[in-house]
């Protein structure tokens, strides 16, 4: 890391075509305009190449790309971005990220200047006044998802295997569109290594480092003028610093004395500046008059970068708002041109020499490998419901079941607990209303509410005829199968991670703190009453307007709707290490069907076949 810190920190390393100029003057000695004629877009054909790029050929050009640094915002990068999944939709189509200062106005000022300062080039060599990035503003990258064919696909072949399109989405559009390459996405370990990650794993919150290509376009605002906008293309990201050590980072800095974390950060911000380059080389054969593009990252020292463009795009209709289009805010909307395509040999992603693809060291801890549920349950089960387990009830009562058993409402965020969100992880770190110990969408940072369906089995909320501190409630799920997923769930979600032997995986349970932990000590318990009647079919509604019902009432054997949260805690182990262990809150309880009470002797005792006295 502190090799990595130095990079960072220092031009002694870096060639004179890294080096971002400081003005003009050195800008047009470092930089020139080229116009792509293969482009047919006649709005965006120029490119900012560099100069002189040492041991260069004379047949190849270098445009000009960039490393940003700064804390991810909102962001959505899986394989189809926002697309709807309507084919109408796939010009639209578009990863995008948005970067945010963190509070360090001086370094993210140098930083929007030298991007301002790029325009102001181009804008001088085309004699077209340009529309400045705001200082004020995050930085807003994004990247095309699908490109039109020259030629249709005639292959009904998917061109996609199940593990990149599980849904077989693309199969619609693979006529007439190819897809791009997948965002590639890397952490920066402890040890200075870089190493792929899922883009699951990424928080808001995080410091990353995102590469851009400078994409340039000429646009009639409305009054007829035209003016050049600097938009960014994102190409890679690098998480350098996970949401919850940047956080304590940001605490350590309060104190007398600052940690490793911070010192790191720190020095990483401090190099906001320097804004480093990458080359991208676009080679062209002899009989070309002009290149073919591919993207090569020459520097093995650097982490891959993501393209940026500024979100205050008003002439092409930006509207930044969620990152999920579920929440009903509107997805970004600005087609942009690939200046190029990924080539998997040269543009894998940088390690230092010796590298390996080793899992990310991390300090000491409850602290954890951030996971998604669908790198635990890739293959969630189908069988939400044995029919053994519902032969008692009426029609009516199962086709309800069924319909609770598969029920999702992502506005909000509700999962039934066999339909759970896939890319859910635990939520990002915040100093106020923290979620970093709760499951969550990672598009919006909004705590999942898990639904399951079951019998009780046992349930723990009184001692001695008081509330007891913690209570507790065990349910039988309608699946045996699901109740095995949910151990696993829990199970993989724990740090260290456990064996399914060590996690109970036919039973489901659920506990609640019925006291809090405030400055002036522990309060007195008090008992849980979101328990409702939800009998009647209709009935589940907002809480305020469901049918209240007494605790006191349920029983083993009733079935109930169990509303539930996943979270984690901290417990020392045998080892004395702190260990960190994923569970179910329960949020509420909702009586679906009331068990029959047993059959009681009235004189205390049982009848024996075949005992004559």
């Amino acid at each position: 890391m502190s090799n990595e810190i130095r990079r960072l920190q220092g031009p002694e390393d870096l060639e004179s075509w890294e080096l971002f100029p400081a003005d003009l003057q050195e800008m047009v000695d470092w930089a020139d305009v080229y116009k792509d004629h293969e482009k047919k877009d006649l709005s965006r054909n120029h490119l900012l190449i560099y100069k002189h790029v040492e041991e260069s050929e004379s047949s190849t050009i270098y445009p000009v790309a960039v490393r940003i640094h700064g804390i991810l915002e909102q962001f959505r990068i899986e394989r189809f971005g926002n697309w709807s999944g309507r084919p109408e939709d796939a010009r639209q189509a578009v990863q995008y990220i948005t970067v945010a200062s963190g509070g360090h106005e001086q370094p993210w000022d140098a930083t929007i200047t030298s991007l301002n300062l790029a325009c102001q080039y181009v804008s001088r060599r085309l004699g077209v006044p340009m529309q400045e990035m705001h200082k004020d503003k995050d930085i807003y990258l994004q990247r095309r998802v699908f490109n039109k064919r020259d030629a249709p696909n005639n292959s009904k072949v998917p061109v996609l295997t199940p593990d990149d399109d599980p849904e077989g989405k693309f199969q619609s559009l693979q006529e007439l569109w190819d897809v791009m390459q997948p965002l590639r996405v890397a952490e920066l370990c402890a040890n200075g290594k870089k190493v792929p990650i899922n883009s699951v794993l990424l928080t808001a919150g995080d410091f990353v480092e995102v590469g851009a290509e400078l994409d340039f376009v000429l646009n009639r605002n409305k009054d007829a003028k035209t003016t050049l906008k600097c938009f960014l293309a994102c190409t890679y990201i690098v998480r350098l610093m996970p949401a919850v050590h940047v956080q304590n980072a940001q605490l350590n800095r309060r104190g007398s004395s600052s940690g490793w974390n911070i010192c790191n950060y720190l020095g990483l911000l401090h190099f906001f500046h320097n804004f480093t380059m990458v080359k991208t080389k676009h080679d062209a054969s002899p009989t070309e008059s002009h290149p073919n593009k591919k993207t090569k990252i020459n520097n093995t020292e650097n982490s891959q970068v993501v393209a940026d463009a500024n979100k205050d795009v008003t002439e092409l209709n930006h509207v930044v708002g969620d990152n999920s289009a579920e929440t009903g805010h509107p997805d970004q909307r600005h087609n942009i041109e690939e200046t190029g395509e990924i080539n998997k040999g040269d543009d894998s992603l940088p390690t230092t020499a010796g590298a390996s693809a080793a899992a990310p060291k991390r300090g000491t801890g409850a602290s954890q490998p951030t996971l998604a549920v669908k790198t635990v349950i890739p293959h969630p089960t189908k069988q939400l419901m044995n029919d053994v387990e519902v032969e008692e009830y009426d029609e009516a009562l199962k086709a309800r079941l069924k319909i609770l058993s598969e029920y999702t409402n992502a506005k909000a965020n509700i999962y039934a607990l066999g339909k759970l969100l896939p890319t859910a992880t635990w939520g990002p770190y915040k100093p106020i209303n923290d979620r970093s110990k709760i499951l969550c969408d990672p598009a919006t940072g909004e705590p999942l509410t898990i639904w399951v369906i079951g019998r009780i089995a046992k349930m723990w909320f009184m001692k001695q005829g008081k509330p007891e501190n913690q209570a507790s409630i065990t349910v039988l799920p309608l699946s045996q199968t699901l109740a095995k997923q949910s151990g696993l769930l829990l199970a993989k979600f724990s740090n260290p991670m456990l064996t399914l032997n060590q996690q109970t995986i036919d039973i489901i349970r659920a506990m609640k703190w019925q006291n809090t932990k405030g400055a002036e000590g522990t309060s007195d318990a008090i008992l849980f009453d979101a328990v409702y009647d939800a009998r009647q079919e209709g009935s589940l509604k907002t809480y305020s307007e469901r049918p209240i019902w007494n605790l006191a009432d349920l029983k083993a054997g009733d079935l109930i709707l169990l509303e539930m949260k996943m979270t984690r805690y901290s417990k020392k182990g045998e080892d004395n290490k702190w260990h960190s262990r994923a569970q179910f809150e329960m949020i509420a309880i909702s009586l679906l069907h009331m068990a029959e009470m047993p059959e009681v002797d009235d004189q205390g005792m049982h009848h024996i076949d075949g005992l004559a006295i």
